[in-house]
């Protein structure tokens, strides 16, 4: 009685990883949350709530997923160019923004652009790492692909499968264009970022 409990909005914006527990729980439990040791929070890995938490501190939360969809569109653009060609690229592009899934998705709120987003990023920094031999667009690849672990984590365990197999599936190439310090630091980026799920 005569205690005050602050809205329970984006604490990733102010900084905090989780809530206190609000003195009468039954009152504000809502699906999709936990509640241990005093600290309530919500059961989704923090690679999507920190990106969300963006959009509050710019008082425009709603917007985040739109933008994304944006940079998601642009992204396949410079994927599909960069593999085949201009025109291939427009069309993939047309198709996308057509499609009615995607157009759901980038309306709502929830992780599956910024998903969608780094894993387009991770293809297209690979391949430019592959065509190169650079690392620091492996390094941003691998990161992307951890970011996609921290945003939907069965995802990410699918795509790192893809692109581990795509590698061995190359390794003749790998070895005779000496591309084997690229994936390295490919996959190191992405388990030193995928793995910051493990101490959250």
């Amino acid at each position: 009685i005569g205690t005050r409990v602050k809205p329970a909005r984006a604490p990733f914006a102010s900084g905090q990883l989780w809530l206190p527990m609000p003195p009468d729980w039954a009152s504000f439990s809502v699906p999709n949350s936990w509640h241990i040791d005093g600290r309530w929070f919500s059961i989704f890995p923090p690679g999507w709530p920190a990106v969300f938490a963006l959009g509050f501190l710019l008082h425009a939360p709603t917007a985040v997923n739109p933008m994304l969809a944006g940079l998601t569109v642009i992204a396949l653009f410079r994927v599909v160019g960069r593999l085949y060609d201009r025109r291939d690229a427009n069309g993939s592009c047309l198709l996308r923004i057509l499609s009615p899934e995607f157009l759901l998705m980038s309306s709502g709120v929830m992780s599956h652009p910024l998903s969608a987003l780094c894993s387009l990023v991770a293809v297209g920094e690979l391949h430019r790492a592959w065509q190169n031999r650079s690392l620091i667009p492996a390094f941003v690849g691998g990161a992307a692909v951890g970011a996609v672990a921290l945003t939907r984590p069965f995802e990410g365990i699918v795509i790192s499968a893809a692109f581990g197999l795509y590698m061995l599936a190359r390794w003749r190439e790998v070895f005779d264009r000496k591309l084997v310090p690229a994936c390295l630091m490919f996959i190191l980026a992405a388990g030193c970022v995928g793995a910051l799920l493990l101490p959250y």
